[in-house]
């Protein structure tokens, strides 16, 4: 009798389980659409060791969830500041990056590679390109001094007086 009631317990525990994670895996991730505002971007020179942030507003415009699954970037001269895994529809989120130009000297031209369920297939390709200007090997002297302060000052003052949150960058060929 106990041996009875042992297995009877025992099968509709196992009947329980066995529909409770069949019903669990019917969630799909079905694909959406998106909105990237300047994904190929083109950025101001830079000194080299200075540090460029770059930020990239991903706006879910689909019906489902935007899920990311992962984020590489061609380099390790770029991090990922933070991120949001999963958008929900209508929502926008700021994708966060670092550059950090202590490294490369010249044009640097950097990919960052979305994986999720985008309508567009499975991979989404973010681009910025940067001149790092090299330190000069010599000593300036106060005038060189002064004057590369004034250009910075003004460049600089230009871009934070300037409306236009993506002031630091310009758009090749913009549509």
């Amino acid at each position: 009798m106990k041996t009875n009631k042992l297995q009877c317990i025992l099968a509709s525990f196992l009947l329980l389980t066995g529909n409770f994670l069949t019903s669990s895996c019917n969630h799909e991730i079905r694909p959406t659409s998106y909105e990237v505002e300047d994904s190929v971007r083109h950025y101001y020179p830079i000194p080299e060791g200075h540090e460029l942030t770059v930020n990239y507003d991903l706006k879910n415009t689909g019906k489902y969830p935007l899920i990311i699954s992962d984020i590489q970037t061609s380099c390790g001269c770029v991090a990922v500041s933070k991120y949001r895994h999963i958008i929900p529809p209508d929502t926008q989120t700021t994708l966060s990056f670092k550059y950090q130009s202590s490294k490369n000297i010249g044009l640097v031209e950097n990919s960052i590679f979305l994986f999720g369920n985008f309508n567009t297939g499975s991979m989404l390709v973010l681009r910025f390109d940067v001149h790092v200007v090299p330190s000069s090997d010599h000593i300036r002297d106060y005038e060189e001094m002064y004057e590369l302060n004034r250009q910075f000052t003004e460049m600089s003052n230009k871009h934070l007086n300037s409306t236009s949150p993506s002031a630091n960058y310009y758009v090749e060929n913009p549509e």
